[in-house]
């Protein structure tokens, strides 16, 4: 039974809401999903796999993790704030008909 898990890509950062990717720089990495059975939630156990995550990573020269998230998933955001993760850019994303609209606003340097 598994309880917890943490998809890592090499390759690419994929948005799938907004069926975006982009190629990831040498020694980076993109946290697809990250997932903790309900049961197992606020004990601690996904900061533990994030960090093991770090661990290997950084095994492997990997020196950046990204990530993303909806502004309205406050349990992400909460869990990668704890573990350490910072808030570079916001993306505001509009779709009308054929009309796409993208925003990229820089949240820190």
């Amino acid at each position: 039974m598994r309880f917890s898990f943490n998809l890592i890509n090499f390759e690419q950062a994929i948005l799938i809401l907004v069926k975006l990717k982009k190629e990831l720089r040498e020694g980076s990495a993109w946290s697809s999903h990250i997932a903790v059975k309900k049961e197992f939630r606020r004990t601690g156990l996904g900061s533990q796999v994030r960090y093991r995550i770090f661990e290997e990573l950084k095994r492997r020269g990997i020196r950046r993790l990204y990530g993303g998230t909806l502004r309205s998933n406050t349990a992400s955001l909460k869990l990668t704030r704890s573990v350490g993760f910072t808030e570079i850019v916001d993306i505001h994303y509009r779709k009308f008909f054929s009309f796409e609209d993208w925003k990229y606003i820089r949240v820190r340097e």
